[in-house]
């Protein structure tokens, strides 16, 4: 379950909760609604002609994985990503200085064969050793 939280926060009592095992909730958030719009034009432009969801249908595995490595990469160094996710803390009323965080990821799971065993690659291994932050 999860916990509405209303904004804005104050940075010490998020923390306190959250390493407290509490899941927050932040409902009609513009600033999450632009993030969201970034990161799918990322995507379409990153994929094009393709649709994201079907880019397994046009890459072998290992076109898949080093495409998703570079992808990965570049969302992660990119300065309107770091913007866009700056703002979203800001919207919520938490000092980013004030509070642990990770930087935005985009985490991928290539597609593959069930009768093949899945090779593992640091930018594709969404499923083993991660955490959600």
């Amino acid at each position: 379950m999860y916990t509405i939280l209303p904004v804005p926060c104050v940075s010490a009592t998020f923390n306190e909760r959250v390493y407290a095992d509490e899941i927050f909730r932040f409902d009609g958030m513009s600033a999450m609604r632009d993030l969201v719009a970034f990161t799918t034009g990322f995507l379409e432009d990153a994929f094009f002609p393709h649709a994201p969801p079907e880019i397994h249908r046009h890459l072998s595995h290992e076109a898949q994985v080093e495409t998703f490595a570079e992808r990965s990469r570049e969302f992660g160094q990119s300065a309107e990503v770091k913007r866009l996710w700056r703002a979203l803390f800001d919207a919520v009323g938490l000092d980013p200085m004030a509070i642990a965080r990770d930087r935005l990821r985009l985490r991928f799971q290539p597609s593959q064969p069930r009768d093949r065993p899945v090779p593992r690659a640091s930018s594709t291994a969404t499923i083993a050793f991660h955490r959600d932050t």
